[in-house]
């Protein structure tokens, strides 16, 4: 707008840049919504997957005690070592795998420990 009233041109500009303002808080605010929605999404997920590892942790904890640790206790001269810790590279979707891999590797561990208690203590 292009005028020769100086405080009529001056308004203008007053009020484009209010319009404009406006139009950049709505755009803003729109903005902040829609990432607060999509972090309190990711917070969920990440609790949920936090209660998940947790549970496969305790899961695992109990495994070696009733198949390791508490078929070890009587026996003086093997310990069963400390409880497995999470391999922070595991692929959690590959956990049926990696049991698959253990169950078979315990079985043969007893095996040798009952074969080497018949035998007598190692020495």
């Amino acid at each position: 707008m292009t005028t020769d009233d100086p405080i009529a041109e001056y308004r203008h500009l007053l009020g484009t840049i209010a319009e404009t303002s406006r139009r950049m808080s709505e755009h803003a605010a729109g903005r902040v919504a829609a990432l607060s929605g999509g972090l309190g999404g990711a917070e969920r997920a990440i609790a949920a997957e936090a209660e998940a590892e947790a549970r496969v942790v305790e899961e695992i904890g109990a495994w070696w005690q009733h198949r390791v640790a508490s078929r070890l206790a009587h026996l003086r001269w093997i310990s069963p070592g400390p409880r497995p810790t999470a391999d922070p590279s595991a692929d959690p979707g590959r956990l049926d795998e990696y049991l698959a891999q253990i169950e078979p590797a315990t079985d043969a561990l007893f095996a040798a420990v009952a074969a080497a208690s018949r035998r007598g203590r190692p020495g």
